[in-house]
């Protein structure tokens, strides 16, 4: 068993290459087939607490518990980190979604000893049932995550299904990116990039881009900021960018001291004062120069002049860091006052890469003459 746990890429493989055949064999509109995929309710706090050796302990106590609910015909599979999925073929989801209760059940009641002391489990799971029109295993598999990411939402130890087809060339539901959130805090789903801008002058640019990761996929933050809308989740996401910057400073990755780095904050932030004493707080705890951090905020997050963002720029331009105000000129209001006050640079991107070449040439043209009057800098290259 503890080979088997070590080769959780061979048995996500092995599960795709089962599911992909029992999907071709089988005759459209005469039977169906289940998948479970389940995940240990913050298995984190077990590696944290009981170290590595621990954590594989734990996932062979699941393996075995999980094995003894099996009914004939099912597969149990590790899919790697903290990841299961049982294959059910010719079952219905009605029927499963009940099994996928009685495997939380036993989970739950048959405590996990480990160094003479009882650590309680839980697991959350979704449940997915396959569809006339799926051709390939991962179209099944993704629904049943999907239902997972909304189990892990509700707080684990929950089952959850998705019963209609999920069609990659589709948009997806944006009721699903929060609860992705929380899968993520969970899971370590964040990644931060760091990447080199071209831009005139002899300091160069670096703009930090936060990531989502959902499955195989890297999501980029600010294409979804505007689906997620719960500022709690945004503020979080924030404050973990700001930690994971200082951890690694960008002077590290570029080599050069004298590298300017772009952090994007939402409108959470903004109005949020503990982002202001992070900020400060880390920035006393790192060598990292304040002069190179410029914290960039979206036009399009505040469509009219605030005190709220008026204040938040001035704290900012008080702790040492730069300000930018992207996406400017590209919404329906203006910050013409604020401009004029405080903000120290302007871009009218990212929002207006989305547009014609000639009304990107026509707007930076604009801002130039605006620029050199107010004594303000333009950023006048892609984000």
């Amino acid at each position: 068993m503890n080979k088997a746990m070590n080769a959780g890429e061979v048995q996500r493989t092995a599960f795709f290459a089962q599911l992909d055949r029992i999907l071709r064999a089988t005759t459209f509109g005469t039977k169906t087939h289940c998948v479970i995929v389940l995940d240990i309710d913050r298995f984190r706090l077990v590696n944290q607490v009981y170290g590595e050796r621990g954590g594989a302990r734990c996932l062979h106590h699941v393996w075995q518990v999980l094995t003894s609910q099996l009914l004939e015909g099912d597969t149990l599979y590790y899919l790697g980190e903290d990841a299961f999925a049982i294959l059910c073929p010719y079952r219905s989801a009605g029927e499963i979604i009940t099994f996928g209760q009685s495997l939380l059940t036993a989970v739950a009641k048959k405590t996990w000893q480990c160094d003479q002391v009882s650590v309680p489990l839980t697991l959350s799971a979704g449940i997915a049932q396959s569809e006339d029109s799926d051709k390939r295993g991962d179209t099944v598999f993704a629904r049943a995550e999907y239902a997972l990411y909304r189990a892990k939402a509700a707080g684990g130890n929950e089952v959850e299904s998705q019963l209609s087809a999920v069609d990659g060339g589709e948009e997806e539901s944006a009721s699903l990116w929060p609860e992705r959130f929380h899968h993520a805090f969970l899971h370590d789903g964040f990644q931060v990039d760091i990447d080199s801008l071209e831009m005139a002058g002899d300091n160069p640019f670096y703009m930090v881009r936060t990531l989502l990761m959902v499955g195989k996929q890297r999501v980029a933050l600010e294409t979804i900021r505007d689906d997620i809308r719960a500022m709690d989740l945004l503020l979080s996401v924030d404050r973990w960018v700001m930690y994971k910057l200082f951890e690694n400073p960008v002077a590290n990755v570029s080599g050069d001291v004298r590298a300017n780095v772009i952090l994007p904050v939402s409108a959470a932030s903004v109005q949020a004062r503990q982002f202001i004493r992070n900020l400060e707080r880390q920035l006393k705890a790192t060598d990292f120069p304040p002069q190179r951090l410029w914290l960039a905020v979206s036009e399009l997050d505040f469509p009219v002049s605030t005190a709220q963002l008026d204040q938040f720029l001035t704290q900012v331009t008080a702790l040492g860091c730069r300000t930018l105000l992207t996406d400017f000129g590209c919404g329906t209001g203006s910050l013409v006052a604020l401009f004029d006050h405080t903000v120290e640079a302007i871009s009218p991107f990212p929002a207006l890469a989305q547009r014609s070449s000639e009304e990107v040439e026509s707007v930076v043209t604009a801002l130039k003459l605006l620029c050199q009057r107010s004594g303000k800098l333009l950023f006048d290259t892609p984000l």
